[in-house]
């Protein structure tokens, strides 16, 4: 895994997670061209399973890739399998579907 992806940068915790939970740098290589600015404030990109099955990068259908992002860093990565629980923290929410 590299410490770096396109033009964001990966903080130690992000890395881990990633290790952790198996989110392959192809999958973030796929993912992150689909956010089209930086964003100021934290962000959560939600990938649904749908466009990850597609890609053939997950097969689990009932869940969802959650990345959180501020400015070009990659602070953490979780699979979710409810859409509610990420947007219940009042943050702002990028879902691509």
């Amino acid at each position: 895994m590299e410490r770096k992806i396109l033009e964001y940068k990966k903080t130690d915790h992000f890395l881990y997670r990633q290790w952790e939970r198996k989110i392959s740098d192809l999958l973030l290589y796929r993912a992150l061209p689909f956010v089209s600015s930086q964003p100021e404030e934290e962000l959560i990109i939600v990938i649904k399973s749908e466009r990850l099955k597609l890609n053939q990068l997950h097969q689990h259908w009932n869940q969802f890739l959650a990345i959180v992002v501020k400015r070009k860093i990659l602070i953490t990565c979780f699979w979710c399998d409810e859409l509610q629980k990420i947007r219940r923290k009042n943050r702002k929410v990028l879902i691509i579907k």
